[in-house]
C-alpha cells in the first residue's frame, strides 16, 4: 500500500471550505467534480486545503471544477 497524495487546492475553494461546517474536527468529506466529467466521490479535505487522494488517482488541481461537502450523518 502506498502513501496518499495531498494536493494543495486553490484559494477560491480553501475560501469556500472554511465558509464551510466540518465534518468532524479539521476534516471536510467531500465529492469533487473535475472538468472532464468523473467524480471522486468521499475524500478528505483537512485543514481545508489539502485533498487527500490515493495514489492511483491522479489530477492536477487545475482540474478541480467543484467541490461539495457531503452533509454529516
Amino acid at each position: 500500500m502506498s502513501d496518499p497524495q495531498k494536493i494543495q487546492l486553490s484559494e477560491k475553494f480553501v475560501q469556500q471550505l472554511m465558509n464551510t461546517p466540518e465534518t468532524g474536527m479539521g476534516f471536510h468529506q467531500v465529492d469533487i467534480y473535475l472538468n472532464n466529467g468523473i467524480v471522486l466521490r468521499n475524500k478528505i479535505v483537512l485543514n481545508c486545503s489539502i485533498l487527500i487522494l490515493e495514489d492511483s488517482i491522479k489530477i492536477d488541481p487545475n482540474e478541480i471544477e467543484e467541490i461539495i461537502v457531503n452533509e454529516s450523518i
